[in-house]
């Protein structure tokens, strides 16, 4: 399996912020805290209280808090 190197990745997050500053930030939760495109999408404004991210995850299994710092 191939990856993007720091370069590459710097220029995706950098047009996809000047294209859609949404899709940006969602680009950049999804890599903070390590979530499945599914798992970023599904987000919705009420999974953000208190400073911290609810996250449902697939597949039945428990929800996750992620603390923003």
């Amino acid at each position: 399996m191939e990856y993007m190197t720091k370069q590459e990745l710097s220029r995706v997050l950098l047009i996809a912020k000047q294209e859609n500053e949404l899709h940006w930030q969602m680009m950049l939760t999804g890599f903070y805290f390590g979530l499945r495109v599914s798992e970023v999408t599904a987000i919705l404004g009420e999974d953000v209280q208190d400073n911290q991210l609810t996250v449902k995850r697939l597949k039945n299994s428990m929800k996750t808090l992620q603390r923003f710092l």
